[in-house]
């Protein structure tokens, strides 16, 4: 009976030692990608297009580079909407739409929001 209980509970710590990394680097990655937005975002409000699309180009290719990551660690779906997103705000940039460009920014800050949320550490979450 004593060894049931030290292998449930050192099963449930294992458990929640890699939820809680998971969630680390998924928060991770969703921060560096909002920091990448957040400037694009800026530098669109004051006219330079130049400057968003190499900002919103890092947070590309930065969430490409970690996608092949967050693959393991979150719903392919969540990870297929953000790609959408930003590839969605680069035409809109392409075609030099600012108005356009900012609400597919928003849209990739509420799927980035949505995926940290999904992600965070939550007893929810853990069933």
């Amino acid at each position: 009976m004593r060894r049931t209980l030290i292998a449930a509970v050192a099963v449930l710590a294992t458990s929640l030692m890699l939820c809680a990394a998971s969630a680390m680097l998924v928060e991770r990655s969703v921060d560096n990608a909002v920091q990448y937005l957040v400037l694009a975002q800026k530098a669109a409000r004051t006219g330079d297009t130049a400057q968003a699309r190499t900002h919103m180009r890092r947070l590309s290719d930065q969430w490409e580079a970690d996608g092949r990551w967050l693959e393991l660690l979150t719903a392919h779906d969540a990870l297929a909407d953000v790609r959408g997103d930003i590839a969605d705000a680069l035409l809109c940039l392409d075609s030099g739409d600012r108005q356009e460009f900012l609400r597919a920014c928003a849209g990739v800050s509420a799927d980035l929001e949505r995926l940290k949320m999904t992600e965070a550490v939550r007893v929810m979450n853990l069933f």
